[in-house]
């Protein structure tokens, strides 16, 4: 299966072909392995690329796996923020 050779180092990159072709199988399959890996994949640079919308859809999903710890989940929302702080403030004039 798919999921079995996706990386934390990978997932992302992965994420983005499974889109470009629409394999919603194989996007179904990284997104769970996003979600049950959320803390080591947000340590990856790959995380820090990610869209705000992207983002917002992981940290706001019920499958999100926080019993490992909160607070690291909270971290990785921060590390993601810092690295795209510019994002952010164009965000914040857009939507005001």
């Amino acid at each position: 299966m798919m999921a079995q050779k996706v990386t934390k180092n990978d997932c992302f990159d992965l994420l983005k072909l499974a889109n470009k072709y629409n394999i919603e199988r194989a996007e179904a399959a990284i997104t769970d392995f996003i979600l049950k890996h959320f803390v080591s994949v947000s340590e990856t640079e790959g995380f820090t690329q990610i869209s705000f919308d992207a983002l917002c859809q992981y940290l706001s999903s019920d499958l999100l796996n926080t019993k490992t710890n909160e607070h690291s989940v909270f971290k990785a929302a921060k590390r993601w923020i810092l690295k795209n702080e510019i994002i952010m403030i164009k965000l914040s004039f857009v939507r005001s």
